[in-house]
């Protein structure tokens, strides 16, 4: 269910030095050369989680790096949800664009938060948990405005710089050896002068699953193939950037009579079983023939959306055990009365699986290859088809019809009243769109399986780096995705808080400090 949404968020800091003026950084300059013990790119929901959570600790000093700005008391657009969708398209939006997707000529654009708060500024509120299984009063109150708004904009230990671009991890590979040391950030915009900021312990990159994986492909983190193609020097071999996997959205729209109007949201979760009805059986035999689950990993690997089918073999038998034998829910359904009866819905667990790499080597020009593969596998696409009818049988039957006066999308002359689950499959290829919510793509995992990171988000093979976002996420999850991107920040940050204390405890330490490199 949907439940009573605040986002428990941090915030902007005061500054230290006499240089800096204001608790947010505009100047790019005033930083340049700057040591702290972390730097966090990234000031959206994890990014800004971990920084509450480090400056607690009044000796950790902490830099985050925010593209966009802090916006978040603007106006009602930020906090009020029943404006959801109004600042898509705006200067607060990053508008990825993907390529042209194979199943309908299309390309499609992932919203995506710009600014302090990151998506937490114009996602839909939604606060789910996954099942139990799978995870082993309408105010927004964005990640921008809770937490840095609170006593942690007192903070002095806390730098928050905005309006510039990550462009790259500084890595030092002179290591007598052994794996290369990130000690800082390069930052800048595009056509413009580029700096660097320092970092005692550790970066930790929060820019989400679409930006991280480039900031390490910008930083030679990556598959060797792609970062030849963009003349980058490859300083580590990780399979970075594969594995994305995002949800695909489709719509029913019902016109409501007086007492069917209101302002209420609920999600319905709906299992396997209850999304294809009549067309389960067939769906079944689907899921669980083996031949064809391997055949569909060999097409993922084929078109590059992951590295090696005996791996995401283990990803697809873990998908069949969730639907099979623990029965979570495969389709959620975003319910929604705000005037009409409305649903937003998609299909939970897609097998599809995309990528997204650097084209070129200036970090700042942005020239970026991404392609989900959005219905690239055929029971996503009947899944989604199914969802839809689902959909439209729920607003028009039972306890709802007393309400339902007629439907306006798709209505039935484009899709008849009794129409089959193929229909809604030619329905539903050209009406889709993307869900926003992608993983995966620096998977934590076994390096054996695909890893990026290990189970304490440090990037394999260097030290002092880890990412913190939903990139990490290795497979998509039966819920909504912010409530396990909050706990996974928590969870990480008291890790790089154990490393410190034990690195400060240590006479001899862990690591060379950022000074002592020569710059």
């Amino acid at each position: 269910m949907k439940a009573p949404f605040s986002l428990f968020f941090v915030v902007l800091l005061g500054i230290a030095e006499a240089s800096v003026n204001g608790h947010v950084i505009y100047n790019p300059a005033d930083v340049e050369g700057k040591v702290y013990d972390y730097i966090i790119v990234g000031g959206g929901l994890t990014g800004l989680t971990a920084a509450a959570r480090l400056t607690e600790e009044k000796d950790i000093s902490v830099l985050v790096i925010e593209s966009g700005f802090w916006e978040s008391d603007r106006s009602a657009e930020f906090y009020d949800l029943t404006h959801y969708g109004s600042i898509f398209e705006t200067a607060f939006d990053h508008k990825y664009e993907t390529e042209i997707q194979a199943i309908d000529n299309r390309s499609q654009v992932i919203h995506s938060g710009h600014g302090l708060g990151g998506s937490t500024l114009l996602n839909g509120g939604t606060w789910t948990r996954p099942a139990k299984t799978v995870a082993d009063d309408q105010i927004r109150s964005d990640a921008a405005r809770s937490w840095l708004l609170t006593d942690t904009i007192q903070r002095s230990n806390l730098h928050i710089l905005v309006g510039q671009w990550a462009g790259k991890v500084l890595l030092d590979t002179d290591n007598n050896g052994k794996p290369p040391i990130a000690y800082g950030v390069e930052y800048g915009r595009h056509q413009s002068r580029t700096y660097q900021a320092f970092a005692n312990f550790e970066v930790l990159l929060a820019a989400g699953s679409s930006m991280s994986p480039l900031i390490l492909e910008y930083s030679g983190i990556g598959l060797k193939k792609v970062l030849d193609n963009a003349n980058v020097t490859q300083i580590v071999n990780l399979p970075v950037g594969i594995n994305q996997q995002d949800q695909t959205t489709t719509g029913i729209r019902n016109r409501a009579d007086e007492a069917g109007q209101g302002q209420g949201q609920a999600a319905y979760f709906a299992s396997f079983e209850e999304t294809f009805g009549d067309f389960a059986d067939e769906a079944y035999d689907m899921l669980t023939n083996k031949t064809r689950l391997r055949t569909w990993a060999k097409e993922v690997v084929s078109r590059g959306g992951f590295h090696d089918v005996d791996a995401l073999m283990v990803q697809y038998d873990n998908y069949v055990d969730l639907i099979v034998n623990h029965n979570v829910a495969y389709s959620e359904l975003f319910f929604d009365t705000y005037g009409n009866i409305n649903f937003d819905l998609w299909n939970l667990l897609p097998f599809t699986r995309g990528y997204i790499h650097i084209q070129n080597a200036d970090p700042y020009l942005r020239d970026v290859d991404n392609n989900p593969q959005y219905f690239a596998n055929e029971l996503d696409l009947l899944g989604q088809a199914a969802a839809t009818k689902l959909a439209r049988n729920l607003s028009s039957s039972g306890c709802m019809s007393k309400y339902w006066v007629e439907e306006l999308e798709p209505g039935y002359d484009l899709v008849p009243e009794n129409a089959d689950i193929y229909a809604w499959r030619d329905y539903v290829m050209g009406k889709y769109r993307a869900n926003y919510h992608a993983v995966g793509t620096c998977s934590m995992m076994t390096r054996e399986l695909g890893g990026v990171v290990n189970n304490e988000a440090k990037v394999y093979d260097v030290e002092g780096l880890r990412v913190i976002d939903g990139s990490i996420v290795p497979t998509q999850v039966s819920s909504h995705v912010m409530s396990i991107f909050y706990g996974m920040a928590e969870k990480i940050t008291e890790s790089v808080l154990d490393d410190y204390k034990k690195a400060m405890s240590s006479s001899v330490g862990v690591r060379k400090k950022a000074w002592q490199w020569e710059l």
